[in-house]
């Protein structure tokens, strides 16, 4: 664990000299993430208590679709709320002969890659990024 923290250093001073590229989510993301997750679980649970109220020949309907979608909203509302945090960088590229993209996983040289791809995630349906290196190794930076 070491000999990877002296790497990174390495690359890191070697690459001061440039002004970093800061990659961070957008604003307007952010807003339309929160109403769509948060959005959809109110409406599931006024579905639920307008179906218990009884009063229309859909009140089953309204009770069972908000039932149903309650539990699924929730769970996206869920693993969506870590990546609402506003200003949150994603990841910094360092330009220059010797540049790394720098993020919370670790610090990747631009020459060791690859490719770049952004893959969605079956589990929580979210994007992420992943760079595959010459050397196979393959890192998912969100």
């Amino acid at each position: 664990m070491a000999h990877l923290k002296k790497e990174e250093d390495e690359y890191f001073s070697m690459s001061l000299d440039k002004e970093p590229i800061i990659i961070k989510g957008s604003k307007i993301m952010y807003v339309l993430v929160f109403l769509a997750t948060v959005g959809f679980l109110i409406a599931c649970i006024l579905l639920i208590v307008h179906g218990l109220k009884f009063d229309s020949k859909y009140s089953l309907f309204y009770l069972g679709g908000g039932i149903i979608f309650t539990p699924f909203y929730l769970y996206i509302t869920l693993w969506n709320l870590p990546g609402l945090i506003p200003g949150k960088t994603l990841l910094s590229i360092i330009p220059g002969e010797n540049g790394v993209i720098k993020s919370k996983k670790g610090i990747i040289p631009i020459k060791d890659i690859r490719s770049i791809d952004l893959v969605r995630n079956l589990l929580n349906l979210i994007n992420d990024i992943v760079i595959e290196t010459f050397n196979v190794n393959i890192y998912s930076l969100i």
